[in-house]
């Protein structure tokens, strides 16, 4: 199995597709498999490397603490073992507290930013917060008996209403995967209390220097659309993305139109073959519905 060590703690990852390397960092319990609605697709047009954050996946889960830099670390530790040191590096939610960090350590390795359904760290004083029932639902005391049956809660709020509505069976398979690979309570909870130990990234959104992709999901819950706003607002050479009628899953609900925008971002950025001019400064675009 493909595993790195970063002191003393396993790192799973994969490596798929040649070309220019993109490495795409999932949220909070997600994993690889997270990322299949754009795995094949993005394969054949890039090195796609994924990457279990510790304390999910495949990924050790030691139950000491964890921080979003040291998460970026540990993507450190993958990419120097992988001898690979340009990348267009994807974060989505606390995958996107992640990317931001990861630039800000190591800004000569990122050549593209892109930052799906994230925010700047729930202990940012310009972060939009979630609502408070999902906020008593993500903080329920908890155990390993009832962890997955609380998952499934939080799922509702993940995804948008029409989407859950028109992909029952989706939902179902998505339960029984969340019960027969339950994520240990610590490692969810370690992860969580990163999240809300970042607090700084508001205040370097304008030392980013690279192209941006700001994209979200018009009616996100976790991480509400003002936070890609702010993003957009704050980093110069950005574009923003709103796809609408999506959730914080925008990724998954309308993956097709994900891709597309991403696809088309990286493509104009790409230094060997350059199709258009560079993006303008803060454009936002509302991308057509899906049927």
């Amino acid at each position: 199995m493909p595993y790195v060590n970063n002191e003393d703690v396993k790192i799973y990852y994969e490596v798929h597709g040649k070309g220019e390397p993109l490495v795409l960092i999932q949220g909070l319990g997600g994993t690889v498999r997270s990322w299949e609605p754009q795995l094949e697709f993005f394969a054949k047009h890039f090195q796609v490397i994924l990457i279990d954050n510790r304390g999910a996946g495949q990924s050790d889960k030691p139950d000491t603490e964890y921080s979003i830099e040291l998460f970026a670390k540990d993507v450190k530790c993958v990419l120097d073992y992988l001898e690979i040191y340009s990348i267009n590096l994807l974060g989505i939610s606390m995958g996107g507290f992640i990317a931001q960090r990861f630039y800000h350590l190591y800004p000569h390795l990122v050549k593209t930013l892109t930052l799906g359904c994230t925010g700047m760290g729930l202990n940012d004083p310009n972060h939009h917060m979630f609502s408070c029932e999902l906020h008593e639902i993500m903080h329920a005391e908890r155990n390993d008996e009832n962890h997955s049956y609380l998952i499934e809660a939080m799922h509702k709020h993940f995804f948008h209403p029409v989407f859950v509505k028109r992909n029952g069976k989706y939902m179902k398979n998505l339960h029984s995967y969340t019960k027969a690979y339950p994520q240990p309570y610590h490692s969810y909870k370690r992860q969580l209390m990163a999240c809300y130990s970042e607090k700084g990234l508001s205040e370097h959104l304008p030392d980013i220097k690279v192209p941006t992709l700001i994209i979200h999901g018009e009616d996100d819950q976790v991480v509400p659309v003002q936070n890609a706003h702010f993003l957009a607002s704050n980093i110069p050479n950005s574009k923003l993305s709103i796809i609408p009628e999506t959730g914080h899953m925008f990724f998954v609900e309308k993956s097709a139109m994900f891709n597309s925008e991403v696809f088309q971002f990286l493509y104009e950025n790409k230094s060997l073959k350059p199709q258009t001019s560079t993006n303008s400064s803060n454009q936002t675009t509302n991308v057509a519905m899906q049927a």
